[in-house]
């Protein structure tokens, strides 16, 4: 990779910033969890960084801004276990600056709450014939509908009554304090992406169809992570430019990237969701149903699925190196990172194994 001198990014440590490019070697941190992994062979890189006092600094301000919302005990017991401060700690090793990680954990919270009420599970009010409707005034939370006079105002309200659209908006917020037009516009344009491959895979669960596998892989790279991942730079604190964001040799990386970390997401929610009576799916059930495997064999399956598309996002990161953005390099070290620190969440979280807690 060519290197280019460059200020340090607001929050990024000189050996971070180093590490990120390549000129100092940063190895992995090593993790508990990682000795009782279920997926070893998984080829995902491994945290940069493990700060335990950082992210619960951070998750603690996650609590006492979902307790100013209005949430329920229930929501507060699945923050409090899902622990998105540390999410955010995991995946955004290249910076320390509080706030920033705030922003950015408390989209990842707002979104996966609105998941799991709206989405994922009947029993916390999940309803598949409103699921569209829901997700339409979520997007005008999200999006801030722009409406006029009495009918801004009852939209407003309506907002403001409902804790899981009034966490939407506030995260917006919270990601405008660092995020300029672009960064934002990008957020709500993959968050778009999000609602509709939510509502796709909901049809699915309607109808009882069980997609083939690389029709699950399309809708699942839509229904991704990428409305979180995408707030790389603006945690670290610089601007990949849009027209770089929106190359096509730097889509398809994103979007790779992005896909890896849905099927690390079916992975290590396999085991809680097959134990249900209505499991909602996952790459290792569509794989099952298509071989005619067992689930232990579809996941091994799925694993190799994982690796063949991480070396896809490697092999399509060389290719980016002949491009001379230092932003550019930065974004695409810092979208491994926030893999490496998804998965590191994903296999140590309690919420992926205990039953009275629902995955994304």
């Amino acid at each position: 990779m060519t290197h280019w001198s460059a200020p340090v990014p607001a929050g990024l440590g000189t050996s971070a910033f180093r590490a990120l490019l390549g000129t100092e070697s940063a190895g992995p941190i090593e993790s508990p969890s990682r000795a009782t992994d279920p997926f070893p062979g998984l080829h995902c890189p491994e945290p940069i960084r493990i700060d335990e006092a950082l992210g619960e600094r951070v998750n603690n301000r996650i609590l006492a801004w979902a307790e100013a919302l209005g949430f329920p005990p229930s929501v507060m017991t699945m923050l409090q276990v899902a622990n998105f401060g540390r999410f955010a700690m995991l995946a955004h090793p290249d910076s320390d600056d509080e706030d920033r990680l705030f922003a950015t954990a408390s989209w990842t919270a707002a979104l996966t709450v609105m998941d799991d009420y709206y989405c994922d599970d009947e029993a916390l009010g999940a309803e598949p014939a409103q699921l569209g409707s829901r997700l339409t005034l979520a997007l005008a939370a999200i999006d801030r509908g722009r409406l006029a006079g009495g009918y801004q105002a009852q939209l407003d309200a309506a907002i403001a009554a409902d804790p899981i659209l009034a966490a939407l908006r506030s995260s917006v917020d919270e990601l405008s304090r660092f995020g300029t037009a672009a960064q934002l516009g990008r957020a709500i344009l993959e968050n778009d992406h999000f609602f509709i491959g939510t509502t796709g895979e909901m049809s699915w669960r309607v109808t009882g169809t069980m997609p083939p596998v690389w029709r699950y892989l399309a809708a699942r790279q839509v229904n991704s992570f990428l409305p979180c991942i995408t707030t790389t730079d603006l945690v670290t604190g610089y601007q990949l430019p849009p027209d770089l964001y929106f190359e096509p040799r730097v889509r398809r990386a994103t979007k790779l990237l992005g896909l890896t970390t849905v099927i690390v997401n079916d992975l290590y929610s396999m085991a809680k969701e097959s134990a249900q009576d209505t499991p909602d799916g996952g790459l290792p059930l569509v794989v099952s149903a298509e071989h005619g495997c067992s689930l232990d064999e579809a996941a091994a399956l799925s694993v190799d699925i994982h690796n063949e598309v991480m070396a896809a996002f490697d092999e399509a990161c060389q290719e980016l190196t002949a491009i001379p953005s230092i932003e550019l390099h930065l974004f695409l070290a810092g979208i491994r990172n926030w893999a490496a620190g998804s998965r590191e969440w994903h296999r140590s979280s309690v919420r992926f194994r205990d039953a009275d807690h629902r995955t994304e």
